[in-house]
């Protein structure tokens, strides 16, 4: 059941049949893997690895890790390589693989505690990652961007981009290892742009760019990058100074503000620099623990983020018609009078500072108080969002579809997460075969009458 469960997710797992000298205690388990990835070299020769178990990786990246911290506190000097040491050997398994893949290294240490952080800490974001695998997008890493042939002539100065033409994400080996935007999840940005391309035409045009609340949102996360300037760090010391709790001062304003400043100038295209804010914030928010839950599910910056998790949960469990649903009302769903007021005073009062070039308290209070007002506005949008939703889902399906559907969605959270935390554990595959036995023991039908001795039932003497 919850291997077929894991199939038709299409989460990538690998089976490994289980024995014992005693026969009550054989089977299958259900291993999760990483994604099968391809390697492209210099001369253009692609190596295919498939899926590796990802409990030897955790298992690896551990040890590295502790090793790391063990040199911090001075109690050892040379860093492990164990993480590489798994990826490697399972590379070189390959037949056609040829004898220096050092290239790829850095790449693929990389990729995978990307897909970890992406995969584990939230099930919303892990959603992202479940549909580009159920829909067979696939991950190439190449050792030189303009390889010949291989179909990435333009990665050559880039880290990685998505070819909704090639059906591939696609990583420059060696700008992706030395990117130093650590705190930005470069796999997240890129299946961001797969799950949004629902047209087809490339990542930067889709139902959600073309509508009004998704431009809007885009309006919205500009603004929210304005708080992460620096001219507000003296307003907010004095502020700070007196007490008050402010708003816009955590990391992720600054992250925000530093993604935000090169897309005025890299992308002249409205509608590529919309596309791009959007992969960019949920870029940064796979980085973080929790994911998008560590904002409350109604807060404004949550919104947008949200429902391009629910599109891509949709797709990840095949439920189309609830796909379709999400896609008709993010369409059809328009923005009040009253809202679009409130915008224009906020761009203006950003406007007015930016021209004056004063960033003191009674700016920051005025420009807050408009932020505030607007994402009232918009939270309310997107309460009644949810309930046009709710409304079409019951009105095009039955009782016990919908039921069937949210059992589905249920089932695909609650056995992912158990996955990855058997995958977590320094001894994975047992604790997740114990667990399976317990579930299974359970199962089994109580006996109607208790067992009672023989010995007792004799008459006493």
């Amino acid at each position: 059941m919850e291997g077929s469960l894991l199939k038709r997710l299409g989460i990538p797992v690998q089976e490994v049949v289980l024995s014992a000298s005693n026969t009550k205690n054989q089977g299958i388990l259900i291993q999760e893997t990483l994604p099968s990835f391809s390697l492209y070299t210099k001369d253009n020769l692609r190596i295919d690895v498939p899926g590796i178990p990802c409990g030897e990786l955790v298992a690896a990246f551990e040890k590295d890790c502790e090793r790391y911290m063990a040199i911090t506190l001075k109690k050892e000097k040379k860093q492990t390589n164990h993480l590489w040491q798994v990826l490697e050997k399972y590379i070189r398994a390959v037949p056609n693989c040829p004898k220096d893949i050092s290239f790829a290294k850095g790449a693929l240490i990389r990729f995978f505690r990307e897909y970890r952080n992406l995969r584990n800490e939230n099930i919303d974001m892990s959603a992202i990652i479940r549909s580009a695998i159920q829909e067979g997008i696939h991950f190439d890493f190449y050792e030189k961007g303009n390889t010949s042939g291989g179909g990435a002539e333009s990665l050559q100065d880039s880290v990685a981009q998505y070819s909704s033409k090639r059906r591939t994400v696609e990583f420059n080996c060696a700008h992706y290892f030395t990117d130093p935007k650590r705190t930005h999840n470069t796999l997240a940005h890129e299946l961001c742009h797969y799950i949004m391309d629902d047209k087809g035409k490339g990542g930067y045009f889709g139902t959600f760019f073309e509508s009004d609340i998704g431009r809007f949102w885009y309006e919205m996360m500009k603004s929210e990058a304005f708080y992460g300037k620096k001219e507000w760090d003296k307003a907010k010391k004095e502020l700070s100074a007196e007490g008050k709790d402010l708003y816009g001062t955590s990391s992720f304003f600054t992250h925000l503000a530093s993604e935000y400043r090169p897309l005025l100038k890299g992308y002249p295209d409205p509608a590529a620099r919309m596309g791009e804010m959007f992969a960019r914030v949920m870029g940064i928010m796979a980085e973080r623990k929790k994911g998008i839950a560590v904002w409350e599910p109604k807060d404004m910056k949550r919104m947008g983020l949200q429902l391009i998790c629910d599109l891509a949960a949709a797709k990840a469990n095949r439920n189309e018609p609830f796909y379709r649903i999400l896609i008709d009302t993010i369409q059809k769903t328009k923005i009040s009078p009253r809202a679009k007021e409130q915008l224009l005073a906020l761009k203006g009062c950003q406007e007015e500072i930016t021209e004056k070039g004063t960033y003191t308290t009674h700016e920051y209070k005025a420009f807050r108080k408009h932020s505030s007002d607007l994402a009232k506005t918009m939270c309310a949008v997107y309460t009644a969002f949810l309930e046009a939703v709710r409304v079409k889902r019951i009105q095009q399906s039955s009782p016990e579809q919908i039921q069937a559907e949210d059992t589905l969605s249920d089932q695909a959270g609650g056995f992912y997460d158990r996955l990855a935390k058997s995958s977590d554990v320094r001894n994975g595959r047992i604790s997740f075969r114990q667990a399976q036995k317990k579930r299974a023991e359970a199962k089994q039908a109580p006996q109607k009458y208790p067992l009672v001795p023989i010995s007792r039932l004799e008459p006493e003497k």
